[in-house]
C-alpha cells in the first residue's frame, strides 16, 4: 500500500557510498525517525524531550547521496533545524531541544506629515496605541485642537519611533505599522468640533423681599417663549431652556431697569478647550521676598478681579457638556495683617450642564447683601429729631447663555 509508513536503511555496498549506508525515510513519525537515525544510523546515545519523545508528525528525509557519515550527520542536523529542533552533544550524549526561531528584524522605513487640521501632538498621543506602546508624550487632550503649542513624542525598544514636536508628525518603524497608521490618520486629522457661547452677563438690583436675581429673571420669562417656571426654591443656580432667541431675552431684561449689563461676552472654543473672559483690572499684590546682594528684593504680582467668566465645552454627537465657571471678586484694603497688601474678596461659583444645541441657560448664584443706613434733618437740631432710614439691597451676578455648534 502507497500510503504505508516505510524506513528503507540501505547498508554499505560497493557501488553507492561504500562508506556508510543510505539514510531515507518516507512518512516515518518524527520521534521513530529520530530513534532509527541515533541508533541504527549514527550510533550514538541521545536525549529527548518529552515533546518531541511523543511528536509523531509524519516526516521524509533522504541522505542517500549524501556523502560519508559525517556529512550525512551534518546534513541530518540542518534537516533538524529546518524544523526548529536543535542537537547538541555534551559528553558524547546528543540532547535534542525545541526552539523557536528568532524573527528577522522588519526593515524601517521613515514617514513625515503635515497635519491638516489638528496638531501633530494630538495625533502622536492618538496614535500612539496604534503601534503597540504607550505614549511618553506631554501632549494635548484628545479633544485638541490644531495648536501646536504642545509636542510629544513616542518611542519603543524595538526602535520605532513617533513624534509630535514640531508642526509635522515624523513616524520612523516597520512598514506594517506604518500600513496602520496611514488608515488612521485620515480618519482622525479632521476638523475639531468647536461651539460659540454667546451671552449677556446682568448685573440685578433687588430688594430683600423680590428674592434673588435669578428667581427674578425667572418670573420676567414665565409665561413667555413657552417657559413655564416653578418655585423659586426648585430652580438650583440655573434654568435652561430650548425655545426663544437670545435676542429677544435681551430685549426683554432691559426693560426693567433693576437689570444692567455689565458685559456682553461671544466666545469661540473647540471641544476639550477652555475659554476666558474678563472684565475688571489688575491689582498689584506683594509676593515673596528674596535677596539680592544682601538687599531684600519685595516682588509684585498682578492678580485679576471684576468679573471673570470661564467656560469649557465637551461636544458629542447630540450634547454639549458644559462647564461654566463664574467668579465676582474685588480687593479692599488690609485693616490687619499685611496693611500694605490689598485682601481679595471673591465670590466663585462652578456648574456644570449638559445642553441640546441651540440651547439658552440662565445661571446665578453670585449674590452680596449690602445695608445701608442714612438719616436727614437740619443741622441746628437735635439728631433724634433727624429722619433715619435703612435700606437693604441684593446685588446678583445673572448670566444668559447660549451654546450653538459651529
Amino acid at each position: 500500500m502507497t500510503n504505508l509508513l516505510t524506513a528503507l536503511i540501505f547498508l554499505t555496498s560497493a557501488c553507492v557510498h561504500a562508506s556508510s549506508p543510505a539514510f531515507i525515510v518516507d512518512r516515518l513519525p518524527l520521534n521513530a525517525a529520530i530513534q532509527l537515525a541515533q541508533e541504527d544510523v549514527f550510533g550514538r546515545q541521545y536525549v529527548l524531550p518529552p515533546e518531541l519523545a511523543s511528536d509523531t508528525r509524519p516526516v521524509t528525509l533522504d541522505l542517500s547521496l549524501a556523502g560519508d557519515q559525517k556529512t550525512q550527520r551534518e546534513e541530518y542536523v540542518r534537516w533538524l533545524r529546518q524544523m526548529n529542533i536543535a542537537v547538541e552533544t555534551r559528553n558524547g550524549v546528543d540532547h535534542y531541544r525545541s526552539f523557536k526561531p528568532v524573527a528577522a528584524p522588519e526593515k524601517m522605513v521613515s514617514w513625515v506629515y503635515t497635519p491638516f487640521h489638528r496638531s501633530p501632538s494630538y495625533l502622536a498621543t492618538v496614535l500612539s496605541g496604534t503601534t503597540g506602546r504607550s505614549s511618553q508624550a506631554s501632549s494635548e487632550s484628545t479633544s485638541g485642537t490644531s495648536s501646536g503649542s504642545l509636542s510629544g513624542s513616542v518611542s519603543s525598544s524595538s526602535g520605532s519611533f513617533l513624534s509630535g514636536e514640531g508642526d509635522s508628525l515624523v513616524f520612523r518603524g516597520t512598514r506594517s505599522e506604518l500600513a496602520r497608521l496611514k488608515e488612521l490618520v485620515p480618519l482622525i486629522d479632521v476638523p475639531a468640533q468647536g461651539v460659540v457661547v454667546t451671552g449677556y452677563i446682568y448685573e440685578v438690583q433687588t430688594g430683600r423681599s423680590e428674592g434673588s436675581g435669578l428667581a427674578l429673571a425667572a418670573k420676567l420669562l414665565s409665561g413667555r417663549f413657552g417657559v413655564s417656571v416653578g418655585s423659586s426654591s426648585s430652580m438650583g443656580n440655573y434654568i435652561s431652556f430650548s425655545s426663544g432667541t437670545l435676542n429677544a431675552m435681551y430685549e426683554l431684561f432691559s426693560t426693567d431697569n433693576r437689570f444692567k449689563v455689565v458685559s456682553a461676552p461671544q466666545l469661540r472654543m473647540d471641544s476639550g478647550k477652555e475659554a476666558t473672559f474678563s472684565v475688571g483690572e489688575q491689582v498689584p499684590v506683594l509676593g515673596s521676598v528674596s535677596y539680592e546682594d544682601g538687599k531684600a528684593v519685595q516682588s509684585v504680582t498682578y492678580r485679576d478681579s471684576g468679573v471673570i467668566f470661564k467656560v469649557k465645552p465637551v461636544i458629542t454627537s447630540s450634547r454639549i457638556s458644559l462647564n461654566v465657571n463664574q467668579q465676582l471678586s474685588n480687593f479692599v484694603k488690609t485693616d490687619t495683617g499685611v496693611n500694605d497688601s490689598p485682601t481679595l474678596l471673591k465670590r466663585e461659583v462652578d456648574t456644570s450642564l449638559t445642553l441640546k444645541d441651540g440651547d439658552i441657560v440662565l445661571l446665578g448664584g453670585l449674590a452680596e447683601n449690602k445695608d445701608s443706613q442714612a438719616s436727614t434733618g437740619l443741622s441746628f437740631l437735635p439728631k433724634s429729631w433727624s429722619q433715619k432710614s435703612d435700606e437693604k439691597s441684593r446685588t446678583d451676578m445673572v448670566i444668559l447663555l447660549q451654546v450653538k455648534k459651529v
